[in-house]
């Protein structure tokens, strides 16, 4: 699904990435989780303001899986981002799947982030790319250091 988005600039109406997937995302659809595949629990994520989970799929890819409210309204805000020429993550909403380990549980309504795209973060939030800081994140932004989330309140 391609969408067209303008920008206003300097009195001018200017078409910009015509042919992005804005349904997929940065990833497209060969990178989307499938629903179907295998999972695979890897561990629990400490700290965010979310509940979260590291798994694996079937084809080696390694995904955050986030669950609560904010997993859907997150993956579409994603894409306006990205429409407007900014880096974004791999999201994709799941509405339903599995995961196996720890006894096998089912899940739903959740947000997957690829974690194994090329991008890392420092401790501080800023982005490196081969090794460069490019992006700096806000230092009271969600997810940034001292944030304290369900998962640590809970425990390992």
């Amino acid at each position: 699904m391609a969408l067209k988005i303008a920008v206003r600039s300097y009195g001018k109406i200017q078409p910009i990435f015509e042919s992005r997937d804005l349904f997929n995302g940065l990833g497209g659809a060969d990178g989307a989780p499938d629903p179907n595949g295998k999972f695979t629990f890897v561990k629990r994520v400490i700290g965010g303001t979310s509940e979260k989970i590291h798994v694996d799929d079937d084809k080696g890819r390694k995904w955050t899986v986030k669950f609560g409210p904010e997993a859907k309204p997150e993956t579409a805000a994603s894409r306006i981002v990205w429409a407007a020429g900014y880096h974004v993550d791999q999201d994709y909403f799941v509405k339903r799947t599995h995961i196996e380990g720890r006894g096998g549980f089912n899940i739903w309504d959740v947000r997957f982030e690829r974690r194994d795209d090329g991008y890392k973060e420092d401790k501080a939030g800023a982005l490196l790319v081969m090794g460069i800081k490019s992006v700096q994140r806000h230092p009271g932004a969600a997810g940034s250091e001292g944030a304290n989330g369900l998962a640590q309140q809970l425990g390992p």
